[in-house]
C-alpha cells in the first residue's frame, strides 16, 4: 500500500476507533502490524519481544486515543508511540540482563 493512501486509511481508522469502532480497531492492527514488526527488527532481534512491543503500542493507542488528532502523517504518530515502546522493552531487558549477571 502507497504512503499517502496507507496514512489515509490510518487516519480514518483512528477517528473510526475514536468513535468507539470495534471493528476499525482490528483493521487498524491488520494494516499496522507488519510493517511495524518489520521496522522492530533491527531493534529487538526476538520475535516476543516484538510481540510484546505491538501490544503495548496498541494498548497505548486505545488508552491515549481521545488525543489523537488528524495528522498529516498518522503513521508516523504510530510508528513513534511504537518506537518509544521498543525503547522502553529494551531499557526493560538491559536492566533485567544487569541484575542477573
Amino acid at each position: 500500500m502507497e504512503s499517502e493512501t496507507l496514512n489515509a486509511e490510518i487516519d480514518r481508522l483512528l477517528f473510526r476507533i475514536k468513535a468507539g469502532d470495534a471493528d476499525a480497531f482490528c483493521s487498524f492492527v491488520d494494516a499496522t502490524k507488519r510493517p511495524l514488526a518489520l521496522s522492530a527488527l533491527a531493534y529487538l532481534k526476538n520475535a516476543d519481544d516484538i510481540e510484546d512491543a505491538l501490544q503495548e503500542t496498541y494498548i497505548s493507542i486505545l488508552v491515549h486515543i481521545d488525543g489523537y488528532c488528524s495528522a498529516q502523517n498518522p503513521m508516523g504518530w504510530v510508528y513513534k508511540i511504537f518506537k518509544n515502546k521498543c525503547n522502553w522493552l529494551h531499557a526493560v531487558f538491559i536492566r533485567a540482563y544487569c541484575l542477573e549477571n
